[in-house]
Parts: structure tokens; sequence; C-alpha cells
């Protein structure tokens, strides 16, 4: 018995390290997957913050272009100031021009009133008044397709206005119809509602009466029974005509309003066709969101899930940790229990022999396995407290990645609404600058023609001077 005793303890002993070191190693294992784990998480944290910088200098290029095009739009303004000075301009030349004609006028009046001094100066007049006449003529003509192209401008400006208020009118012709065809569906479920009822009570009356000529039956004679029950069908047929009649006379004001509401389906069909172009546009700022969704928010969910299996997989090993201890804790108490009464039999945990006697166990050996395994089971303790705290940075890690998914799904939101505010602004400037600049240079050719007019105009009158002076001097010297 006492070369058992110690055989039988360092089995025991060595059973129990062994036990021990797997668990050990286990921890070691998970361990280093959490320091993985925590490395990862590092990562892709920096990953989001790089996103997020990148998000930030977006938005402070979308400032930038914003500022450029207020500057735009003052420029713009300052170029529909210079625009009006042009016309204010333009119609001071233009009194200066119909003063000169004026002049031009007196001076023909004047020529015709010498005329008869001189057959040379009525040629020379003649062919004056002619050119005169033929430079009018084109400048009326001009003059015209000016005032065409300013008609034809504003017109332009008036249909841009007009299929604006279009727009917004079919809008709510739309929403009209829209409402409209509601009411006409919810009415007509009404008038079904009704035709079921109608038939149901038309059905009973009939049951009614039929039970009512079964009484009678009994009650009267043949004769007698054979007349009210003729007046009594006839008096249902004619009812059943005149509800035949009714259901008729519904039935096509149904038809005629499905087609009422067919015709007005089609119309909307038709109006909310006109608004393609609007789709499509959400369809591009849908794909956007998409591509989005498709590469960042997979990274971030990827993360979450790998964060719950951790979670998932720490709540095992808690368990298997929690039943070891159990175990351990049931070791010490019948080891104990077993130094004090040294007769009782207790069931192997650790070896496949069932029982064994403790009294031939040696108090030291019993122990030191008793401190071994107290230690043991602070280390796992350790170990635990550990785990939770990875488990508890893993949370806050997950709670963090969702915090970032939301807040750069907002930020593209803002970033989408303030790109396409933009682009419309854009378009609308574009659009402005295209019309001022086609006015300027409409405005700036026309001077140069009106140049070009007065400088002829003033060559022609200091012809006319000339000759008149010469006029003069032949007039005197006859």
């Amino acid at each position: 018995m006492d070369s058992r005793e110690p055989s039988f303890s360092n089995s025991k002993m060595f059973t129990a390290q062994k036990e021990l070191s797997k668990i050990e190693e286990l921890l070691k294992a998970k361990e280093k997957r959490l320091d993985i784990r925590d490395q990862d998480n590092i990562i892709l944290s920096s990953k989001l913050e790089d996103e997020k910088r990148i998000l930030d200098y977006e938005k402070s290029q979308l400032k930038t272009k914003t500022r450029e095009l207020e500057i735009r739009i003052r420029a713009l303004q300052e170029k529909e100031a210079d625009f009006k000075s042009s016309v204010e301009n333009f119609s001071h030349e233009k009194a200066d021009f119909d003063r000169k004609r004026q002049s031009i006028h007196l001076t023909k009046q004047k020529i015709e009133e010498n005329h008869s001094e001189s057959e040379k100066i009525k040629e020379i007049t003649l062919i004056t008044q002619e050119y005169l006449q033929k430079e009018r003529e084109k400048f009326d003509f001009e003059w015209k397709m000016l005032e065409e192209k300013a008609t034809a401008l504003s017109l332009k400006q008036e249909y841009i206005e007009k299929s604006h208020f279009d727009i917004e009118r079919m809008k709510k012709i739309i929403e009209e119809q829209q409402i409209k065809v509601n009411t006409e569906k919810e009415n007509l479920m009404k008038i079904k509602k009704q035709i079921s009822d109608e038939k149901l009570s038309w059905f009973e009356e009939r049951q009614e009466n039929d039970k009512f000529r079964k009484f009678n039956d009994s009650k009267i004679n043949d004769s007698v029974e054979a007349r009210d029950l003729s007046k009594i069908f006839e008096n249902l047929k004619s009812q059943i005509d005149v509800y035949n009649q009714e259901i008729e006379s519904k039935e096509v004001k149904i038809e005629k309003q499905q087609q009422e509401i067919k015709k007005n389906h089609d119309k909307i069909s038709n109006e909310f066709f006109s608004l393609g172009i609007i789709h499509q546009s959400l369809e591009r700022t849908r794909s956007e969101i998409l591509q989005f969704n498709n590469y960042i928010l997979p990274l971030i969910e990827d993360a979450y899930k790998e964060a719950k299996s951790l979670i998932q997989t720490f709540a095992e090993r808690f368990a298997e940790v929690e039943l070891m201890e159990k175990k351990l804790s049931n070791s010490l108490e019948i080891v104990r229990i077993k130094n004090g009464r040294s007769e009782e039999r207790i069931p192997e945990l650790f070896i496949e022999k069932p029982y064994f006697d403790s009294e031939y166990a040696n108090p030291n050996m019993i122990e030191d396995i008793t401190k071994e395994l107290e230690n043991k089971i602070k280390a796992v303790e350790i170990k635990e407290r550990e785990l939770n705290a990875g488990i508890l940075e893993n949370t806050r890690t997950a709670e963090y990645l969702r915090d970032i998914r939301n807040k750069l799904d907002e930020a593209k939101a803002d970033i989408n609404e303030e790109r396409n505010k933009i682009k419309m602004q854009v378009f609308q400037l574009e659009q402005g600058i295209k019309v001022l600049t086609a006015k300027e240079n409409e405005v700036q050719e026309y001077k140069k023609e009106l140049d070009k007019r007065a400088n002829l105009l003033k060559i022609k009158e200091k012809q006319l001077d000339l000759q008149l002076i010469n006029s003069e001097k032949a007039a005197t010297i006859l």
C-alpha cells in the first residue's frame, strides 16, 4: 500500500499538470489571437481616420468652389451693370444719330431751296439724297433686325420662365390627378360594396317572401292562394326588373368611371414619363450611394461581424473556464475532505480509476497539489479578467465603427446634396454667362456699326458743306 501511494499521487499530479498545461496553451493561443485582432482593429481605425480626412478635404474643396461661384456671381452682376450702361449709351448714341439725321434733313431742304441756282448742285443733291435714302433703309433694316433679335431674346426668356411655371403647374396637376384617382377608387369600392349589400338584401327579402308564401299556404283556399301568389310573383318580378335596371345603369356608370380612371391613369403616366430626366438624376445619385455602400460599408460590417464572433468565442471559452474552475474547486474540496476523513472513498476526477483510499496519501504532496491548483485558479481568474477587458474593448471598437459608419453616411449625403446644388448653380451661371456674352457681343457689333455709320455721315456732311461752298463761290462769280 505504501508503494502505491507515491505512484498514485505522481500520476494524479502528472495528469493535473498535463491538463493545466493544455489550458495554459489554449489561453496563450487565444491571447495571441486577441493581439492580432487588436492590431486589425487599430489598422481599421487608421483607415477610417484616413477616409474622414479625405471627406474633410472634399468639404474644404466644396467651400472653395462655393467661394469661386460667389466671385463669378459678382462678376456677372458687374457685367449686367455694364450691359445696362451700354444700353443707355446706345440710347444716347441713337438720339445723337437722330439729331444728325435731322440736321441732314435740314441741309437737304437748304439744297432744295438753292436748286434753281445750279443744275449741278441739283444733280449732286439728288445723288446724295438717293444714297442717304439707301443708307437710311439699310439702317432701318438693321435696326429692325436688332429689334427682332431683342424680341427673340425676350421670347426665349419668357419661354424659360413659362417652362418653369409649366413644370410647377404640371406637378400640381399630377398631385391633384393622383388624389382624384384615389378618391374615385374609394368611390368604386363603396359602390361595389353597396351593390353587394343590395344583392344580399334582395336575397333575404326573397327568402322572407318564400317563408311568407309557405306560411299562407295553410291559411287560405286554393283560389285565393293562386291569385295572391300570382300577385306576389308579378310584384317580385317587377321589383327584380327594376333592380336589374338599376344594376345595369350602375354597371354602365362604373364602366364609364373605370374608363375615365384609365384615361387619367394614362395621362398621369405620360406626365410622369416627362419627368424622366429627374428620375435619371436620382438614379445617378443612388448609384453613387450604392458604390459607397459596396466599398466602405462591407469593411465596417466585416469588422463588426468579426468582433461579434470574438465575443461569442470568448463567451464559450469563459464557460469552459468556469467549468474547469468548478472541477478544480471540487478537486480541492475532495482533497480537503479526504485529508480529514481517511477512510472515505471518493470518485477520481483525473484518472480512469473511480475510487482510491486517501489514508495512504502524503500530506505534503496533497498540500503542494492544493497550492498548485490554487495558483492555476488565480492564473485562470487573471486571464478571465483580461478576456473580459478584451471583450469590452472589442465592444467599444464595434460601437465606434458603427458611429463612424453613420457619420460617413451623413457626410456622404451632405456632400451629394452640396454637389447637386453646385452643379445646378454652375449650370444656371453658365447659361446666364452665355446669354450676357451673346448680348454683349451683339451690343458691341451694333456700336461698331453705328460708329461706322456716324463716320460715313460726317464724311457726307463735309462733302455737302464743300459742295455748298463751291456752289456759293460759283454763284458769286456768276
